[in-house]
């Protein structure tokens, strides 16, 4: 992330807030925003908040602060970037993921606004899909089709270990998919999943830590998982131990600055962890550099010495 000077305190700001995500702590940011000058808005079911968000910079808006999950986030950002607006994250959601990768602490989310709304701007990198930005993911195969299960947010490692389940046993769905793939890929592989990320994920990342360590390297990741050869009972067991034994899950995983997925048939889709099902085949993904300006904690200096042993 490219460090920038302090935001000017003077301010104008608007807030978007998801009384909705995660474990509803609204009132103290509501509480706070106002303190700070802010005009929060609290999201209804079938708000337009790209047009709301869009509306306040026409009027003058200079930061747009956001609180929810990911897919909030992600609908707030695909206004701001391309206007250049700075954003403020506040992790309200369940998993957090592009806050926590940005480095925000969601056990409180208060201190995250304060500590940003105070910080300094940085640049970071978005995904383009089809024309509209992601921030985490697009993925396609397994975990799309879990998204769009109603049971799904209830209930994700069962949702998800079914369909996984159900593809590894070649009881599922199956499409024909096209893509550029490295010359160490084979062409016949069984897939389960294709995730094309904004910059590189650590998938064996402990949970609730960052899972990129950076969001500027310019390049997006494509990983292909793979599905085991096998139809013996308990598939999904034995496919657990195989990434215990073997340290890796993917057929494959590089970097790129573009890449296209076609398909013979529609194919699920989810973004941000949102399913898509206004994208089709094919579908074309591209990075954006520092397309995105943040406020984010400024930084303490670090420590100028080491400990060199050998």
């Amino acid at each position: 992330m490219r460090a920038g000077s302090s935001h000017d305190q003077t301010m104008q700001g608007f807030a978007v807030v998801n009384p909705r995500s995660g474990r509803g702590t609204s009132e103290p940011i509501v509480s706070e925003l106002v303190r700070r000058g802010f005009e929060p808005h609290l999201v209804r079911p079938q708000d337009d908040i790209q047009a709301r968000v869009a509306a306040a910079i026409d009027g003058g808006a200079t930061v747009i602060v956001v609180a929810g999950g990911d897919g909030t986030v992600s609908a707030v950002a695909d206004v701001t970037a391309p206007r250049q607006v700075p954003l403020v994250v506040v992790p309200t959601g369940t998993r957090n993921h592009f806050a926590v990768d940005l480095g925000l602490d969601p056990s409180d989310p208060v201190a995250s606004l304060r500590a940003c709304l105070d910080g300094e701007e940085r640049n970071v990198d978005v995904g383009d899909v089809d024309g509209g930005i992601f921030l985490n993911n697009v993925s396609f195969g397994i975990y799309a089709r879990a998204v769009r299960d109603p049971d799904y947010r209830g209930g994700r490692l069962t949702t998800l270990g079914g369909y996984a389940r159900r593809a590894m046993a070649g009881h599922g769905h199956r499409a024909l998919v096209s893509t550029k793939l490295p010359h160490d890929v084979p062409s016949d592989a069984r897939v389960g999943a294709i995730i094309v990320s904004n910059n590189a994920y650590n998938f064996f990342a402990a949970p609730g830590s960052r899972l990129r360590a950076r969001l500027d390297s310019g390049e997006l990741w494509v990983y292909l998982m793979g599905l085991p050869r096998f139809r013996r009972p308990f598939p999904l067991v034995q496919a657990l131990q195989e990434v215990w034994t073997t340290g890796s899950f993917t057929l494959g995983a590089w970097a790129t600055d573009e890449q296209v997925v076609a398909s013979d048939c529609r194919i699920p889709v989810a973004e941000d962890g949102e399913y898509r099902h206004d994208l089709s085949s094919p579908y074309r993904m591209t990075i954006k550099p520092g397309a995105l300006r943040v406020l984010l904690p400024t930084r303490p200096p670090r420590p100028a010495s080491l400990s060199l042993r050998w």
